[in-house]
């Protein structure tokens, strides 16, 4: 069966696709604004140290986006992301305070990353395993991870002083500061591994529908706690960029950030609802959509078969167990899930 071409659309028609998109539309105000600037404030704004520095201050939003949207794209969100950013770096300078001749810089780090990734795994325990929302669940985290860096902090910031993990937040390569290279390093990391890996268009299935993912043979809880302890990570890195850059922790460090994070996401194209991210997901992979699924137009397709999956399993089971008809084993059916890379050797007749 042929499928049929689409049409290439022209100049206006592209213009027009183009702005369809939310999160183009977001960058597209952004260039005008900075035009604008650049216009009233041509002295101060165009300047090469004032771009970095607003990247700089953008940057722990950005990679902080970059957790909570996997969060989000699995039908979640995540509230103690905040209180996790306080509580690493407060426990981490707590300890090297606390420790004759402080701790290895080394060993700092690992301590915010440990408790950054033990906050997202217990997240992810809690609405994966328990069954609570996110929202409940989330929240209670925020405020154990609140209690604790106001009991090791006594309620005001811990000097950290000067070490090499600075150079997270406040140094410089060339003019370039280095949380900006960080940020972009994980935001395009980010972004190969939710487009190409085989775990990123799980968290994509799982928020379009869990129930079908999980019938795919997907491992659901799994890949909701990975997307949690990501979150959990990416905070605990966004504290190591504030460490870096102020040489202290306080428990107010980080308040507040979670809203901002939610709206750098759903800015970005990620729907609150789930299952969608810069990427389309759809059901059952027809003739008619063939051609955008290997494209990449379409990212994900949970081909469904209702006969295969529902009625065939009935009367295989209904024969061993009513009728008592031997049967080696009771017939099931998965739903396959389609992408770029392996739709057309899963499905060649679509491509003939």
């Amino acid at each position: 069966m042929n499928v049929k071409a689409k049409n290439k659309p022209g100049g206006v028609g592209k213009l027009k696709e183009l702005l369809a998109h939310q999160e183009m539309v977001v960058v597209l105000v952004i260039i005008l604004l900075a035009i604008y600037l650049s216009i009233v404030r041509p002295d101060s704004f165009p300047t090469t140290m004032n771009i970095f520095n607003v990247l700089r201050q953008a940057s722990h939003y950005a990679v902080l986006a970059v957790g909570m949207g996997f969060v989000i794209i699995t039908g979640g969100v995540d509230l103690s992301v905040g209180a996790v950013i306080a509580c690493s770096i407060c426990v981490a300078t707590y300890v090297n305070l606390n420790t004759e001749n402080g701790v290895n810089p080394f060993l700092v780090l690992l301590i915010i990353l440990a408790v950054g990734l033990v906050f997202g795994l217990l997240n992810g325990v809690l609405v994966a395993k328990i069954g609570l929302p996110p929202f409940i669940a989330t929240m209670g985290v925020l405020k154990i991870g609140n209690g604790i860096a106001l009991l090791v902090s006594n309620g005001s910031p811990i000097k950290y002083g000067e070490s090499w993990i600075s150079v997270f937040g406040g140094s410089y390569i060339g003019s370039i500061p280095v949380s900006v290279i960080f940020m972009i390093v994980v935001v395009v990391l980010a972004w190969m591994f939710a487009k190409y890996t085989v775990l990123g268009r799980n968290i994509y299935a799982v928020g379009c529908n869990e129930r079908a993912a999980k019938l795919s043979g997907i491992n659901t809880e799994n890949v909701t706690i990975f997307a949690y302890a990501v979150s959990g990570l990416m905070s605990a890195f966004v504290g190591l960029l504030m460490l870096g850059q102020l040489k202290q922790a306080g428990p107010s460090y980080g308040d507040g950030y979670e809203l901002d994070a939610i709206a750098a996401c759903v800015i970005g194209g990620i729907s609150m609802t789930g299952g969608e991210g810069n990427t389309l997901v759809c059901h059952d992979v027809l003739d008619a959509i063939a051609d955008y699924i290997a494209d990449g137009t379409i990212s994900v397709a949970i081909d469904q078969d209702p006969f295969n999956q529902g009625y065939q399993p009935v009367v295989s089971a209904f024969n061993k167990l009513v009728a008592d008809q031997d049967c080696d084993e009771i017939n099931t059916y998965d739903a396959v899930i389609a992408t770029p890379d392996t739709v057309k050797d899963q499905f060649p007749e679509l491509f003939e």
